[in-house]
């Protein structure tokens, strides 16, 4: 029963709290993206 319970709330929970991973995923993914466009420019620069 307890089980039932948990899963019946965590739909809930994950509906609330899913806007704010994918956010954050969206955010690595650009910094990342950033990053590698950044280390790509200093390379030109040097050579």
């Amino acid at each position: 029963m307890s089980r039932r319970e948990g899963s019946l709330e965590d739909p809930q929970a994950d509906s609330s709290i899913s806007p704010l991973p994918h956010l954050e995923a969206k955010i690595h993914q650009t910094h990342s993206l950033a990053r590698l466009l950044t280390k790509y420019a200093e390379q030109l620069l040097q050579e």
